[in-house]
């Protein structure tokens, strides 16, 4: 439905405002629906699949956090 797509919308958005390496990780698991070991393959800067785990649970408290306080905004102004 509409809440679904305007949900997803708000989460590209603000992936598209993380860090660089955030933006990386999450649009590759996300979006392109890579693997772990994929993507641990097109970021050689990323010693280890634990390495990688690690940034991407970060990543995604950090995105968790920002999306539930905008979600609040957004339901809040409609």
């Amino acid at each position: 439905g509409d809440s679904e797509n305007v949900q997803l919308e708000i989460i590209a958005d603000l992936i598209s405002h993380m860090s660089g390496r955030c933006y990386e990780i999450l649009t590759k698991f996300y979006y392109e629906e890579k693997d772990l070991d994929r993507i641990l393959e097109e970021i050689p800067s990323l010693d280890s699949k634990n390495a990688l785990k690690t940034k991407k649970y970060k990543c995604m408290e950090n995105l968790r956090k920002s999306a539930q306080e905008v979600y609040k905004r957004y339901l809040n102004n409609n």
